[in-house]
This record gives structure tokens, C-alpha cells and sequence, in this order.
């Protein structure tokens, strides 16, 4: 009789612990949402900031947004002073985080030494819609992933990894010039990229004879393998 009233009085007090360690993580939860959730003040760009742009002539074009704190862009400015005495590097399109390493020192400017290139390396500058940018979230010092999708014998289309791990140089200066072809997306922006001296053939060929998409890079991954992939073995 003993052993069964200590028997129920063991699982009526793990039932209290349980409900009690489910309270808790229910209200952690909540409390993780919230914040993720929380209004944070970032800077923006009210208009244009051309590139070149010192902090004095953009001030005017810069405004403070509220932002999900989950959606606060890695770098954002948080405080004018970090940017005070710099210059915009690229160009800065309305409604843009200002992003600390979009700007540099006026010694930069002056030296012509906006983008620092490796040996053995050019920089390449390709046109692509946010989308096709990780909407946008692509910054310079992040690398990328290259894939590009072509037509092939008759007319077939197929998709493959073109270059892996490119260094992204700058991002953000609006495509300008000539009327985009028919059926392109109009909100192209231009990203340049450090390719290795031989590849820039592929991504000039690439550019002007298919689409090309861009895929955000994790800290020290590895190149991902890739196969060709087509209507007929998309689902294989």
C-alpha cells in the first residue's frame, strides 16, 4: 500500500515538473519572439547616394526606420559616427540599410583604391535583380556561389554551378544605360566580383548568353558539387 501511494505521489509531482518546465519554455518562446519581433532604429537611405558621396552631402538623403530586429542587416550602422568622416564606395538605393562597409576613407577615394584586388584576379561586374541576389542581402567581403542557366542543343534549357566561392567586391550600383531586353526584370543592380584571371571569359560568356544567379556563401564552406540539371533529370 505504501509503495503504491509513493508510486502516485512521484508522478503527481513529475506531472507539477513537467507542466511547470512547459510554462517556462512556452513563456521563453514568447519571449524569443518578441524580441526577434522588438522595433530597432536603423539608418536608411531616404534617396539615391551616389557613390563618392561623403557623409556631409549624402546627410540629407539619410533617415531613421524601425525595423523587426530579426531583419537588421548584418554591419548596419548603428551609430552616424562610424560613417562620419567616410565616403560612399558604391552606390546606396532608397530604402537601403547603410551598411558600415559600404563606406570608406577618404583616402581611399583619393588613392583610387576603392577595390582591393588579389594578384592573379580582375573584378567583374555582372547585372542581376535582387532576387537573384539574395534579395538583396549580398554584401562585399561575402562569397558567392555562381550558377548560371543557358540554352543548350535544341533548345533545351539547363542550370549548373558556374564558379563557386567568389569574393563579392561591391554591390549596389544601379544598372544604367541601355533598355533592359524584353521579358528581364527592371530593378537590375550590378554586383562586382574578384574572379580569377581565365574564368572571367565564363562569367562574361554567362552574363550575355543566359541568367545567372548568386547563392550566399557560409564562413569557411566548401565548394558544393554540382550536376547539370534540366527538365529531364530536375526530379531524378
Amino acid at each position: 500500500m505504501q509503495n503504491r501511494l509513493l508510486a502516485i505521489m512521484i508522478a503527481i509531482v513529475l506531472a507539477v515538473v513537467s507542466a511547470m518546465a512547459l510554462v517556462v519554455y512556452a513563456n521563453s518562446a514568447d519571449r524569443r519572439a518578441i524580441s526577434e519581433q522588438s522595433p530597432v532604429q536603423v539608418y536608411v537611405a531616404r534617396e539615391k547616394i551616389e557613390q563618392g558621396e561623403t557623409f556631409a552631402e549624402a546627410t540629407g538623403k539619410i533617415r531613421v526606420a524601425s525595423v523587426p530586429r530579426k531583419t537588421v542587416v548584418e554591419g548596419a550602422v548603428r551609430s552616424l559616427q562610424q560613417i562620419s568622416d567616410r565616403v560612399a564606395a558604391v552606390d546606396i538605393l532608397p530604402g537601403e540599410q547603410l551598411l558600415d562597409g559600404r563606406w570608406v576613407s577618404r583616402e581611399q577615394v583619393e588613392g583610387k583604391n576603392l577595390l582591393s584586388l588579389q594578384a592573379g584576379s580582375q573584378a567583374v561586374s555582372i547585372q542581376v535583380d535582387a532576387t537573384r541576389q539574395v534579395s538583396g542581402f549580398i554584401t562585399p567581403g561575402n562569397k558567392v556561389n555562381i550558377y548560371v542557366t543557358l540554352a543548350g542543343v535544341g533548345g533545351s534549357r539547363f542550370s549548373r554551378l558556374l564558379l563557386p566561392n567568389i569574393k563579392v567586391l561591391a554591390v549596389g550600383a544601379a544598372a544604367q544605360g541601355s533598355k533592359p531586353p524584353t521579358g528581364t526584370r527592371q530593378n537590375l543592380s550590378t554586383v562586382t566580383l574578384e574572379v580569377k584571371d581565365g574564368q572571367v571569359e565564363k562569367v562574361v560568356f554567362a552574363a550575355e548568353s543566359g541568367q545567372l544567379y548568386l547563392s550566399l556563401v557560409a564562413p569557411g564552406a566548401k565548394p558544393p558539387t554540382s550536376t547539370e540539371k534540366n527538365l529531364g533529370n530536375l526530379f531524378g
